[in-house]
């Protein structure tokens, strides 16, 4: 959260909507609200990596709620990388 308050405008963030790498650690639904209003409020622009929909909960929904948060509900230009590299074994079979 530091980072996002004192980036300067329009910096770029890259952030995993789930399955965080490598921590690990995802946000919850309100930490997330808090993360996109800090980052409307000071222009800064968010780039979605969005390899792992569907590993964390096993519903791709769920887990790209973060992407849906920023563009539907707080209206941000975002840009997201999808793949499905990983994860297209684990639904495959």
């Amino acid at each position: 959260m530091q980072a996002l308050r004192t980036a300067p405008e329009g910096a770029i963030f890259v952030l995993h909507a789930s399955a965080h790498n490598p921590t690990g650690c995802d946000p919850l639904y309100s930490q997330w609200r808090s993360i996109a209003q800090i980052m409307k409020e000071r222009n800064l622009f968010p780039l979605f990596d969005a390899a792992y929909l569907g590993m964390v909960s096993g519903s791709f929904a769920e887990d790209a709620a973060p992407i849906r948060l920023f563009v539907n509900e707080m209206n941000m230009n975002v840009a997201i990388c999808l793949s499905f590299a990983k994860i297209m074994g684990l639904y495959g079979r």
